[in-house]
This record gives C-alpha cells, sequence and structure tokens, in this order.
C-alpha cells in the first residue's frame, strides 16, 4: 500500500506542479501522457484480500471534489484515483472507459482515440493512480492473453502510477505465454498476498478485529481456538468470515443467541461450506505431500518464488505434521509405498475431520452430521 500511494505522491508533485502548468497541458490541441509506469501486480490465493487492499488504498485518497482554477474558469474536477473491477468487459477500450468513469468524451471509432481521451481526462481530473481488480475476468480463454495483455498496457499509457489484481492462475498464463518483453513490462513489479502465519502476532490480531465487531455473539474466545481456525481455513481471511457466518446462520435458525464452538465445527462439515472446505483441505494435502491439487483447484498455486509463500506453505504442512507425524518424501518411496501415495490425500482429509471431531464434532465421526 505505501508504495502506491508513494509513487501516486511523486506523480501528483510532478504532474501538476503549478495551476499555470496544468491550464497549459489542459487546455493543449493535443495530449500525450508523459510519462510510462510498469503496473504492480497484486496476486494470492483466492479470498485472501486482494480486493480489500485496493478498497483500502482508494479510501486513503482524498474524497472526490473540485478544485479552484481561477475566476475565469468553471471549478475543475478533482478525483485522485481511480478503482475499476472488471465484471465481463470483454474489450481493452471497454477497460478504459470504465476507468475513466463518467465524463469521458465521445473518442469516436478506435482503440487509440480512445486511450488519448482516457489519458486527457485522467489528467484533467487529476487523478494520480489507476487499478483494475479482477482482470482474470476479462476472459477465460488462453487464446485471449494478448487481449489482457493489450488492456493492461493501455492502462500503462495513461501516464498514472497503476496496480492490477489477478488471480494466480492467470498470473500462470501470463508468465507462461507472454513475450520476455511484455513479461518485463507488466510481472517484473509483484505483490504476492499471503495469509498470516497461524503464530503471528497479524492472525491473532485479526481474530481480536473479528470477535470485536460481534461482541458477545460467540461463546468462546477468537484466540483461544486461533490454531483451529487457521486448520480450518487455510488462513484465508475470507474462508474465516464465511466459517464464522455460516456458523452464526446454524444458531440463528435454532433461536439460539451465542454461536458455540460445537456450531463452528458443524459448519464446516456443512453443505454450505463444502466447496471452501475441499478448497481448504487441497491446500494442506499439497503443502503437507508436494502432490500438486487437481485440475480444479490449479488457481492455489503460486507461479512466483517467495519467502512468505514458502513459510506458509510450511506452516500448512507443519500443522499436518504435528497430528501424523512426518511425511515421506516421493524420492524416498519403494514401490510398495509408490502405490499407497494414493492414499494420502484421503488420510490428510481424513485428518482435518478428526482434528475437528476431536474439538468437539456433534456425532464425533467427522461425517458431516448435524
Amino acid at each position: 500500500m505505501q508504495d502506491l500511494v508513494g509513487l501516486a505522491l511523486a506523480h501528483a508533485r510532478k504532474a501538476y506542479p503549478s495551476k499555470a502548468f496544468v491550464l497549459t497541458r489542459c487546455l493543449a490541441e493535443s495530449f500525450e501522457a508523459e510519462d510510462r509506469y510498469v503496473p504492480m501486480c497484486v496476486t494470492g490465493l483466492p479470498g485472501v484480500g486482494k480486493s480489500a487492499l485496493f478498497k483500502a488504498i482508494s479510501r486513503v485518497f482524498p474524497s472526490d471534489g473540485t478544485v479552484s482554477m481561477g475566476p475565469e474558469y468553471m471549478p475543475f474536477p478533482m478525483m485522485s484515483s481511480s478503482l475499476f473491477r472488471v465484471e465481463g468487459q470483454s474489450s481493452p477500450g471497454e477497460i478504459l472507459r470504465g476507468l475513466a468513469g463518467p465524463g469521458l468524451y465521445e473518442s469516436g471509432a478506435g482503440f487509440g482515440k480512445a486511450q488519448i481521451a482516457s489519458a486527457r481526462h485522467f489528467y484533467v481530473t487529476g487523478r494520480c493512480l489507476a487499478m483494475i481488480d479482477e482482470v482474470q475476468f476479462i476472459t477465460q480463454s488462453d487464446s485471449a492473453i494478448s487481449m489482457i495483455s493489450k488492456a493492461l498496457l493501455a492502462m500503462t499509457y495513461l501516464g498514472k502510477p497503476c496496480a492490477y489484481g489477478a488471480n494466480f492462475s492467470l498470473c500462470s498464463r501470463l508468465k507462461r505465454r507472454l513475450s520476455p518483453e511484455l513479461k518485463r513490462r507488466l510481472l517484473t513489479s509483484l505483490v504476492v498476498i499471503v495469509p498470516d502465519l497461524p503464530d503471528s502476532a497479524d492472525w491473532e490480531g485479526y481474530l481480536q478485529e473479528l470477535e470485536r465487531a460481534v461482541p458477545g455473539v460467540f461463546g468462546f474466545e477468537f484466540v483461544d481456538k486461533a490454531r483451529e481456525l487457521w486448520i480450518l481455513s487455510a488462513g484465508v481471511k475470507a474462508y474465516v468470515q464465511e466459517l464464522l457466518l455460516t456458523s452464526f446462520e446454524r444458531e440463528h435458525r435454532r433461536r439460539r443467541k451465542v454461536v458455540s464452538w460445537e456450531t463452528v465445527v458443524e459448519a464446516y462439515h456443512s453443505a454450505k461450506f463444502s466447496t471452501t472446505r475441499e478448497v481448504v483441505e487441497e491446500l494442506i494435502v499439497y503443502s503437507a505431500t508436494g502432490k500438486e491439487p487437481s485440475k480444479d483447484f490449479k488457481d492455489l498455486l503460486c507461479p512466483f518464488e517467495s519467502d512468505r509463500e514458502v513459510a506458509y506453505r510450511e506452516s500448512l504442512a507443519e500443522a499436518y505434521r504435528k497430528q501424523l507425524g512426518e511425511i515421506v518424501t516421493l524420492a524416498s518411496l519403494s514401490p510398495n509405498e509408490t502405490r499407497a501415495l494414493g492414499s494420502v490425500k484421503k488420510e490428510a482429509k481424513t485428518w482435518i475431520r478428526e482434528l475437528t471431531s476431536e474439538s468437539g464434532s456433534p456425532c464425533g465421526c467427522g461425517c458431516g452430521c448435524g
């Protein structure tokens, strides 16, 4: 966050040194952005907080308003930053218009004209940061990577510090299919958001803030169940929230005012939480055994080297080892052990259910009943 805000502040000082300079640029017949910034790629697991980071950055900037440029001019709009969330828009032109927002004059046909008009509009409205979230939703096709790269490059032509959020799957495709030059321009400024580690002050602080938001609703201290909550969510904040919300809904239907830990365990085993539960268990199995997730879970694999990512995977594996002992590596397996490897994934998932059953599953069988 500090990096992006710092870049935006430095750009503001350079691009808007005086009213006279700004008026000259705004009223010029032609306009071209003076700077080109390498976009920051923000990536991470689903639900880890990429979108929340962009929203937090937007809140740091001043609210939209106007600035006086002198008695002979109408007040100029001031918008400071722009955050655009992709929701099915497919063309780079649509992305640019979404970033520019209201007030962009009709530039006529052609992507080049839309690009110039957007760059001028960004300058006139005083924006110093452009952000695109959920870039993977531009397209899900490998053959359309060129369209995604064109949209990301178009953002750099606005002449503003910029960032985009993308999942691991899209970053893997970009890394695999882009030319070396495009990778240099689009994948050299990286921020990999990794979940907090289970014994970290950040994880404990997050749980305390969650509990502070719902005083008296849960019948246990979140920090007392910090390790269990971390395992049942793989430390992903969105999964913790989903689990706790599912728990509350179950108690609400029973007309109970306080959520017990036993109900949290029920919620983990519930059908409603089953999709997220599969993701959590795939993460733990992959981290503990090195066995890559199935094709449906490829978005769980980080395509970039990161010390924090390594530490996170090790924490997941350590949680597994504490229950079942050391997991042997593929290199040490005999032929018989190799044939037995297929049962490792099932064993890991059974352990997770046993952990929650020991903590108070209603029936003790880990079947998800109740």
